[in-house]
């Protein structure tokens, strides 16, 4: 059996010695031999590469791509190669000398001139990516969108790069189908505006791409519905999703923008494909963005321009690296024929939600909470001080958790805020019982109230909801502790389905008019029934606030208003 010397290269072709590095994040990690894969896998290309042999990162072992180049290249031809500097500076002396003395090392911005970007034999070494993957990410990158938009001619290729340089179109790229979050309502949003929406393929679809899943199925807690504990939407998609690639070949869109990660997969490759064609990317984190993160292994997130329904979020995002964070809202849309039909017998107050989001179990598998701090947070479910409560910040500060992310120890927190929402929901639930209650849920609100309770089954968000909000004579809204300083669509919907709206004092309420918010604001489970019977006295005063709110919401706070605003925050015009 063959040796290998100390410096963790092989000798004469012997296993090397595994080499431990630290990555971008500070992260020690054990590196392999390989493997080394070509950038077919990854780069976007019709044909193999014809022209120069070239080596994106040689790993800890250069004798391993020496091999591939003995068994893939031809006699004397010349091969080429590029590597980290961080991982460079982290080999051993004899490293360097292993690497044969007629390879040429290249800079990267030689590996993006012709014909290195556009038609070389690319071999790259597949755990680079994951190690420091701001310096190969947006090289790869670079190189996919070269040979995405590259022609052959007199048998050297070049790069036309159709979308650089060019005009921007008016399309606007929307991963998603009609089950998921506020893609009609960013559709018709768009389309308003003068954008032609087109939905866009999930990652696997995309042509000379592995198989991967748009977006981890444990990143988010569900696809069809928030963590504000709504309902979720069943309708079919209707409208046919397009490769990226295809897209990309023939124009650079205006924008991507993407709900929750959709339509994005988890080594930001499509992000960075879509920065290398001059295409903006958004990212509108209408749940917890902790939560959506927890799943993401590497930083290019933090290059994106990430809009939060929450503004509680915007500073921690800021303090982890975020480049560019603003805070934007949920909107409201105006459904065409609300109240069509009226539910049967519904009490005065009606609450429409689950008492869980959904996969609540397997999302949090590993999270664990100090029975101590348990209970503090139950003794602070009633507070009357939105900052008092249990929310998903106190929970980070309780657990000391430093670092939200990279990491899943956040969700911890997210497990202590999602468990005590449900509590604090059942706390208002009961209060309004003598008011008389109708709760469209799941059977998890059934413990949770008394029994006899009026517990109807779920609604789905298009077939059912609007109805109830217009035919109740008040819907209650309780924010979720997950996103404590947040709103929540309810704080739209039912306002524009001609209903009257009960809700907390989620600070979320100050966008609005105090004149507004104030006469619909409990400040304790205690203060409803007073709240309810303040509203009763004067006849005129429900249907003066319900057309005051419409009228706020039709002006200052529809999708419409809300793409506006993301269009300006981005300079697209």
């Amino acid at each position: 059996m063959e040796s290998a010397d100390s410096s963790g290269c092989s000798s004469s072709g012997a296993r090397p010695v595994r080499l431990r590095v630290f990555d971008e994040l500070g992260r020690a990690r054990t590196l392999g031999s390989g493997p080394f894969v070509s950038c077919s896998d990854r780069i976007c290309s019709d044909r193999p590469g014809s022209g120069p042999l070239v080596f994106l990162g040689l790993g800890p072992d250069p004798a391993e791509a020496e091999r591939i180049a003995a068994r893939r290249g031809a006699p004397g031809e010349q091969v080429y190669w590029l590597e980290c500097p961080d991982f460079t500076r982290q080999m051993p002396a004899a490293w360097a000398g292993a690497i044969p003395p007629a390879w040429i090392r290249l800079t990267p911005d030689q590996v993006k001139t012709p014909p290195f970007a556009t038609s070389a034999n690319l071999f790259r070494y597949a755990p680079g990516e994951g190690l420091f993957s701001s310096f190969w990410g947006p090289l790869l990158a670079f190189l996919e969108a070269a040979r995405l938009f590259s022609t052959t001619e007199g048998g050297g290729g070049h790069a036309v790069r159709r979308a650089d340089g060019d005009r921007r179109s008016r399309t606007v790229l929307l991963p998603g189908t009609d089950r998921d979050l506020l893609t009609a309502e960013l559709e018709a949003a768009f389309r308003a505006e003068g954008f032609a929406p087109v939905r866009v393929a999930a990652p696997s679809a995309d042509r000379s791409r592995p198989e991967h899943s748009a977006y981890p199925a444990a990143a988010s807690p569900t696809s069809s519905s928030s963590e504000s504990g709504e309902p979720s939407k069943t309708s079919a998609s209707s409208a046919p999703s397009l490769p990226l690639d295809d897209i990309l070949r023939n124009e650079r869109p205006a924008l991507f923008l993407s709900v929750n990660l959709r339509g994005l997969d988890p080594e930001g490759r499509r992000f960075r494909l879509l920065r290398a064609c001059g295409v903006p990317v958004a990212i509108w984190c209408v749940d917890n963005p902790w939560h959506l993160l927890s799943s993401l292994r590497l930083p290019w997130w933090k290059e994106a321009a990430l809009f939060v329904t929450d503004a509680s979020f915007v500073a921690p995002l800021r303090d982890h690296g975020a480049s560019f964070v603003r805070h934007l809202p949920l909107g409201a849309w105006e459904p065409a024929t609300p109240g069509r039909s009226a539910p049967a017998s519904l009490k005065p107050v009606v609450f429409v939600g689950r008492s869980a989001f959904p996969d609540r179990d397997r999302f949090f598998a590993g999270s664990r909470l100090p029975s101590p701090l348990w209970d503090q947070a139950l003794s602070r479910l009633d507070s009357p001080d939105p900052a008092a409560l249990p929310h998903v910040h106190w929970w980070e500060r309780a657990l000391d958790v430093d670092r939200c992310w990279p990491g899943s120890a956040v969700r911890a927190a997210g497990l202590g805020a999602e468990q005590g929402a449900a509590l604090r929901r059942a706390l208002w639930l009961r209060a309004a019982l003598p008011l008389g209650l109708t709760v469209f849920g799941d059977q998890g609100w059934k413990p949770l109230l008394p029994e006899g309770s009026d517990l109807r089954p779920p609604l789905d968000y298009y077939n059912g909801l609007f109805d109830v909000y217009a035919h109740a004579r008040y819907s209650l809204n309780v924010t979720s502790l997950l996103l404590p300083a947040g709103l929540t669509q309810r704080h739209f919907d039912v306002w524009m389905a001609g209903g009257f709206l009960l809700s907390d004092a989620t600070p979320g309420l100050e966008i609005f008019p105090d004149e507004l918010a104030r006469p619909i604001r409990a400040t304790h489970p205690a203060r409803l029934c007073v709240q309810v019977e303040r509203l009763e006295k004067d006849p005129l005063l429900r249907p003066h606030l319900a057309e005051a709110w419409r009228a706020c919401l039709r002006q200052q706070h529809s999708y419409g208003a809300r793409v506006r605003s993301l269009l300006a925050a981005l300079s697209v015009a």
